[in-house]
């Protein structure tokens, strides 16, 4: 058994809340927590491509630090790109973790 991500309540380890209100209020907040805190860099941004793609990598390992799951980053970054790009950024910032935290 884990506990809900919101209120705290025991509930099974396949679930992350414990129902869709719980969910709800996670989500708003994740959302607008996500939108103060993070700015992507598109194609439309000042910079060669390269380096705008290391800014937003560093930025997406700066989300999993923060304890922003993978699924909410996933949502956020839906929005900004195409989902081979979102695949290409989490892959890599988990790596740069993975090799980080060694």
């Amino acid at each position: 058994m884990k506990t809900c991500k919101v209120c705290g309540k025991k509930i099974p380890e396949r679930l992350t809340y414990c129902s869709d209100e719980c969910a709800e209020k996670d989500k708003a907040k994740t959302t607008s927590t996500l939108t103060k805190n993070s700015t992507f860099l598109s194609q439309w941004d000042k910079g060669h491509g390269s380096a705008r793609r290391e800014t937003n990598i560093k930025r997406v390992v700066e989300m999993f630090e923060k304890g922003i799951s993978e699924e909410d980053i996933r949502y956020e970054l839906s929005f900004l790109f195409r989902p081979s790009t979102v695949d290409d950024y989490l892959t890599l910032a988990k790596e740069y973790l993975r090799r980080k935290n060694r």
